[in-house]
């Protein structure tokens, strides 16, 4: 039977994370599994935005660039006591902005992404 990658790299996980709890026992527990994935929730976030450039056919060189502003400015702003559900739709608010303009100026003056976004940085 043929796996596709996906499936490949799902088996190749689950044999890793097994080794690893032989070695290590204890690393699947509740607090490991929530450190990772409160560790990952940023690449997880940037990824969902990158992966709508990429269904599109484009490439966006500027995400790096884009969650640095997001996290500086956020950071000034908690600074100043601004509540955290207002950083956060901030920083959300600020990205989707930025990948807006860098979306209209593709699209309108026929740009490539490529180039847009590796100005944009």
């Amino acid at each position: 039977m043929k796996l596709g990658r996906e499936f490949t790299l799902l088996l190749v996980l689950v044999v890793l994370a097994t080794f690893v709890q032989i070695v290590h026992p204890g690393f699947l527990s509740f607090r490991t599994i929530h450190v990772i994935l409160e560790n990952s929730a940023v690449m997880l976030l940037s990824a969902i935005g990158t992966t709508l450039v990429i269904i599109s056919g484009q490439i966006d060189l500027s995400i790096g660039s884009v969650l640095a502003v997001c996290a500086i400015t956020s950071a000034q702003l908690a600074l100043h006591n601004v509540p955290l559900v207002l950083l956060f739709l901030w920083s959300i608010g600020l990205g989707a902005g930025l990948g807006a303009i860098n979306g209209l100026v593709t699209v309108l003056f026929k740009v490539p992404a490529m180039i847009v976004t590796l100005a944009a940085m």
